[in-house]
């Protein structure tokens, strides 16, 4: 057996054990200032890394709570998270998971900004919409299924963030 169809083998083995241990695993995204192969690039010089976590509770509402609530360092060195997480700009609203998820019905994230809270500037913003648009679609795409994300209560609110150009409205 060669070694990458081992590693899959141990993963599986990993994801079931802890899934039958009643946890799970769900992939969280950091960011980092030190490049690797394969990490996706967002702005200000800086890359996404995946790391995973058990949860006892795999729900996406747990998911990206614990997301907006992590110390990177628990997660290795040289990780972070966007201002906005430990500022307390966001919080989750609610979440919609469907029992049978299609396109007409995906998994839905609500969030909401809080009141005297604001971005800490230029780089919060990708840093923000990439971990959590990446940690949201890991969780989906592990049930197979699409997914949105809500701000303040219009999808729009959301693709728009960020954006200075004048022109997503």
């Amino acid at each position: 057996m060669n070694s990458s169809y081992k590693l899959i083998a141990i993963t599986a083995s990993l994801s079931l054990l802890l899934t039958s241990c009643g946890t799970a695993p769900v992939s969280l995204y950091f960011i980092s200032a030190q490049p690797k192969d394969g990490m996706q690039k967002i702005g200000c010089e800086e890359y996404l890394i995946p790391v995973e976590k058990s949860l006892k509770k795999t729900t996406l509402e747990e998911t990206i709570k614990t997301l907006l609530t992590a110390d990177p360092a628990q997660y290795g060195q040289g990780l972070s998270t966007a201002s906005a997480f430990t500022d307390g700009y966001l919080e989750v609203d609610s979440t919609s998971e469907p029992e049978s998820p299609t396109n007409s019905d995906p998994y839905r994230l609500y969030l909401k900004t809080v009141a005297g809270k604001g971005l800490s500037g230029a780089c919060d913003t990708p840093r923000l919409k990439a971990q959590i648009t990446e940690t949201v679609g890991a969780y989906a795409r592990r049930k197979q299924a699409p997914f949105q994300i809500v701000l303040n209560g219009l999808l729009k609110n959301w693709e728009c963030l960020g954006d200075e150009s004048g022109r997503c409205k």
